[in-house]
């Protein structure tokens, strides 16, 4: 997010390159269009205020409207990602910042230093330049400012955290505290592909768009040849599918059970054409609502999530996770070791933790390029007083040749984590 003076309003930058302005004020462009290699992670406003620059992780620079073009670090090999970027006073220069403290300066910004090799105690998040002094501040994620150039030493210290979640080795994670928000681990800022994790954008917008109670099976649709030639292309290539034949009539219910427990693709596909008229605009409807629930690091490309160019965070897949599970259809379906189908009968869901220490859902995803990802609730008592943990990991066992040497690493890894906060809530004893 960026915003010119005058407090006129301000532009949000989603993952996919999507700037979207709030209250009175103009856009200028974005890079949607554009085929890009990593996704947007910031974006700085020219001192005009009539242009933008937004940056991606790798580097490479989009600029819009008066912003002018002066360098990027798009065909260098980083060390770790860029996270941020800073504009000059004059704005004929940017630095921008990796997640190690590195400082790259183009254009007329000069280097006051940096915090690679230097040991951070936290990933860095931010460059902020001072105007009218030589110097710049680096912002962590824990709440510390490191000092550059003669930029004051500000007197600040880390946030306190209460309890110190067992994040896993690889990967990122996510999980909602009661009380403390969404905890991050502290990689978990670049956008990574979510598999099928992307099935719960479809259920949500589905299920904004055709509301269903429980005890409800709401429209209906007949199964096409069009949807079995689909289908047939699919298991063709090895995803992940729900049988169906031609003729078969579904209702809303049904597609839903078939989309969440055995992770349909093709369902997510039909689901796409009954709600949009297709996959192409149905993505539409999934970015503008990940842009309205402040998802702004992710990007849908598929309504299912083989694509692995739909990417996300571990926490906006947590905000997502809690947001779903107020829909009480949708929290029932996710909690059904199996459905009943039609033409498929009895499928199972894939997630194994379910019923396990008070997992109650949500959603697996694995594909190789993502490695294993799950997206949970665990309903916990801590102390006599219940609570519901929400959490995602992702990107777990990345490049293993089976689903389960995908999925179980994703289990073990949220079952340590939700464990290693209830034992530091509840305390010694």
């Amino acid at each position: 997010m960026a915003a010119p003076g005058g407090g006129r309003g301000f532009w949000v930058a989603s993952a996919n390159g999507v700037v979207t302005p709030e209250a009175d004020i103009a856009s200028y462009g974005d890079a949607s269009q554009a085929n890009l290699n990593q996704p947007i992670v910031g974006m700085a406003v020219t001192p005009s205020g009539r242009g933008y620059w937004l940056v991606a992780s790798d580097g490479g620079i989009f600029s819009f409207g008066d912003a002018r073009f002066y360098g990027s670090t798009g065909g260098l090999r980083l060390n770790q990602p860029i996270v941020g970027m800073a504009v000059t006073p004059s704005g004929r220069g940017y630095w921008l910042v990796a997640s190690d403290g590195g400082i790259f300066t183009f254009g007329d910004a000069p280097f006051r230093g940096a915090g690679a090799g230097r040991a951070l105690p936290a990933p860095a998040i931010a460059l902020v330049d001072i105007d009218g002094m030589q110097g710049y501040w680096l912002a962590l994620s824990n709440g510390q400012v490191r000092a550059f150039g003669d930029a004051p030493t500000l007197d600040t210290a880390p946030i306190a955290v209460p309890v110190q979640p067992a994040w896993p080795a690889q990967g990122q994670a996510a999980l909602e505290v009661p009380g403390d928000g969404v905890l991050q681990s502290p990689n978990a800022g670049t956008p990574e592909p979510i598999a099928s994790l992307a099935k719960v954008m479809t259920a949500y917008v589905i299920l904004r768009d055709y509301p269903l109670a429980v005890g409800g099976t709401g429209f209906e649709t007949t199964v096409t040849p069009a949807d079995v030639a689909d289908l047939e292309a699919r298991q063709a290539e090895g995803q992940s599918t729900l049988p169906v034949v031609s003729g078969e009539v579904l209702n809303e219910y049904q597609l839903l059970e078939g989309l969440l427990i055995p992770s349909g693709n093709n369902i997510a596909a039909i689901l796409a054409q009954v709600d949009a008229g297709g996959i192409g605009p149905f993505v539409a409807k999934m970015n503008a609502t990940a842009q309205t629930l402040r998802m702004t690091r992710t990007a849908y490309t598929d309504p299912s999530g083989f694509d692995p160019r739909t990417v996300s965070t571990a926490a906006d897949q947590t905000t997502l996770g809690q947001r779903a599970m107020t829909i009480p259809v949708f929290a029932q379906i996710v909690s059904f070791a199996s459905a009943t189908l039609p033409v498929a009968g009895t499928v199972a869901n894939y997630d194994r933790l379910l019923g396990a220490d008070g997992f109650v859902g949500i959603k697996t995803g694995s594909e190789g390029t993502s490695g294993g990802c799950f997206l949970f609730a665990d309903n916990r008592v801590v102390g006599g007083r219940p609570m519901v943990l929400y959490g995602s990991v992702l990107g777990q066992n990345v490049g293993g040749e089976s689903t389960w040497a995908l999925l179980d690493p994703a289990f073990a890894a949220s079952r340590t984590l939700a464990d290693s906060v209830v034992a530091q809530l509840a305390g010694p004893g």
